[in-house]
């Protein structure tokens, strides 16, 4: 059989770091190699898309995400359950391996570790039913915390900062420093920001994040 010339026309495309448009099973798409942070960058640009919001891999066969995807975060019913789907028209949010670039990933991603299984982390905090939010140093899983710094409030911008100056870990919220903390600060490995959303109750809720920086001085 001979190959389709749009196709290899497309394959080459591709290969140069370019951007196709390819039909799916509803609308038309834009897609690039996600390997490369140059063609990513461009398809982001033609979108007006921020990297931060990340984006959706499209794959024709489960091995072809073989290294990106950490099936052994998903309990074996939901892992049968997204092998099960293959293929069709289906997205599934899966956790990502180290492997997976951040122009992919965005900046908001969750850890693949929920709430209670973090060992290291600067992170504010905010759990169950409370509407109190707790600053946190966290260090091989021994906890300083500072309670009751903020409140979130329904419909309501909240900004959230820490800053580290080499010695303390300083929170703020909404602009005012609200703790600063000298102990049990996770010093001795490298950290991801992220953001985790966890209500553990079986009705919807949302959060949107309008905004996330990151910057080293120094």
């Amino acid at each position: 059989m001979n190959p389709d010339p749009e196709i290899e026309r497309a394959v080459a495309a591709l290969h140069r770091g370019g951007v196709i448009a390819y039909p799916t099973e509803a609308v038309w798409g834009l897609g690039c190699d996600p390997s490369s942070e140059t063609a990513v960058r461009r398809l982001l640009e033609l979108k007006q898309r921020p990297v931060s919001k990340g984006l959706i891999l499209v794959a024709g066969d489960i091995a072809q995400l073989a290294g990106l995807v950490d099936w052994s975060s998903l309990p074996h019913d939901r892992c049968a359950e997204v092998h099960g789907s293959w293929p069709g028209p289906h997205t599934w949010i899966v956790p990502a391996t180290t492997r997976v670039p951040h122009w992919i990933t965005g900046d908001h991603i969750t850890d693949t570790a929920l709430l209670g299984g973090m060992t290291d982390g600067i992170y504010f905090r905010k759990v169950d039913a409370s509407a109190s939010i707790a600053a946190v140093t966290e260090k091989n899983s021994t906890e300083t915390e500072a309670a009751e710094v903020g409140t979130l409030v329904a419909n309501t911008t909240i900004i959230l900062e820490f800053y580290f100056d080499g010695a303390t870990v300083y929170f703020f919220v909404n602009g005012v420093q609200v703790a600063a903390h000298t102990a049990n600060i996770p010093d001795d490995e490298a950290l991801t920001p992220s953001i985790e959303f966890l209500t553990g109750e079986a009705v919807a809720h949302r959060m949107k994040v309008a905004w996330g920086r990151a910057f080293a001085i120094g």
